[in-house]
Parts: C-alpha cells; sequence; structure tokens
C-alpha cells in the first residue's frame, strides 16, 4: 500500500504542476504538493481527506481501471490494475481519476458535457484531429464511440491543461468541491 501512496503522490503532483503563460504575458506557476498517507480503515479518514480505496475486482461495478464521483472525496481504483500504477505502466488513472474529483469530465464524450460546461472552461473536443493534437491530455476517456479510436495512452496521457485548472480552481471557490462520496 506504502508503493501506491508513493505512485499516487508522484503522479498528481506531477499532473497537476505547472507553468504556463497568460494572454497578457505573464506566468502563472500552479505548484502541486500531495500529502499521501496509508490508513488501515477507513474510519481513520477525517471528512476533508480525499481516499483512494482499492477496489476487489469482483466489487468492481464495471470494468475500468479506476471511478470517481464528480466533485467528490473517493476514487476508486481497480485492484486488477494497480500494480500497473505502482510500476509506472499507468500514469494516467490517478490523475485521471482525481480529476473527476476536481469536477473535470471527459473532454471528448459530448454526452458527459453540459451546455454550461463550455461557459465554466470544459470544452468538447469534436474532431480527430484536436483529440490527435492533446492526446496526452489525462481526461480523456479510454475509447470515443462518436469519433472513433482510443486515445487515451495509460502511460503519456498524464497532463491537466491550465484551462483545467482553472476549472477546478473554480469549482473551489464556489464551493462545488470535497462533497462526500463515501460508499457510492
Amino acid at each position: 500500500m506504502q508503493d501506491l501512496a508513493n505512485a499516487i503522490k508522484k503522479q498528481v503532483q506531477t499532473s497537476y504542476s505547472m507553468t504556463y503563460k497568460n494572454k497578457d504575458g505573464t506566468t502563472t506557476k500552479v505548484e502541486t504538493t500531495a500529502n499521501v498517507r496509508v490508513i488501515n480503515n477507513i474510519s481513520e479518514a477525517s471528512e476533508s481527506d480525499h481516499l483512494f480505496q482499492v477496489v476487489n475486482k469482483g466489487d468492481f461495478s464495471f470494468s475500468g481501471y479506476g471511478r470517481a464521483p464528480l466533485n467528490g472525496n473517493q476514487v476508486y481504483l481497480n485492484e486488477q490494475y494497480v500494480i500497473n500504477m505502482i510500476l509506472g505502466n499507468d500514469n494516467n488513472t490517478i490523475p485521471h481519476e482525481l480529476g473527476h474529483t476536481g469536477g473535470l469530465k471527459h473532454s471528448d464524450r459530448i454526452t458527459h458535457m453540459e451546455f454550461s460546461d463550455v461557459f465554466d472552461g470544459q470544452h468538447f473536443i469534436p474532431c480527430t484531429p484536436c483529440v490527435e493534437d492533446n492526446v496526452n491530455n489525462a481526461m480523456y476517456s479510454g475509447f470515443n464511440p462518436v469519433i472513433g479510436g482510443t486515445y487515451l495512452n495509460d502511460k503519456t496521457s498524464t497532463e491537466i491543461n491550465p484551462a483545467q485548472i482553472k476549472v477546478i480552481q473554480k469549482n473551489y471557490e464556489e464551493d462545488k468541491l470535497n462533497k462526500n462520496t463515501r460508499g457510492k
């Protein structure tokens, strides 16, 4: 479990830290620090903790790598794939699912978007070349049935872009995050 905690810390800090130029020419630096600890019982977690819970394959409600309720505080990881997260063969699942807890949606699935999402900074990427130009983004789904193709790469689709950071920040400022989703 400590190896998984180390992988979570490394992947979160890598994907959610960046420096970027603003439209006015100034630079913004986003530095993320993840404090990760292993607990033996869910009762050891405080209400403000985000939980990464390894779920037995038979208990997992679908065959995916992980899931996380939008704006929640819980990430479920399918135990079948955890070893690849620890070994660095899957650097995507952890930042991807954590993105959902920040309010980020799959940017390549129109059915996941709402009209208001455009105004909040999330955009559906409708064309194959647009998706291919952003193939390293962590928030693409595993397969897009609308435009076809698989764009998510477990090892390299790890980037969170500045617009996505702004969505998370806005959700935080509007008190939309950290909703108790334990047990769901």
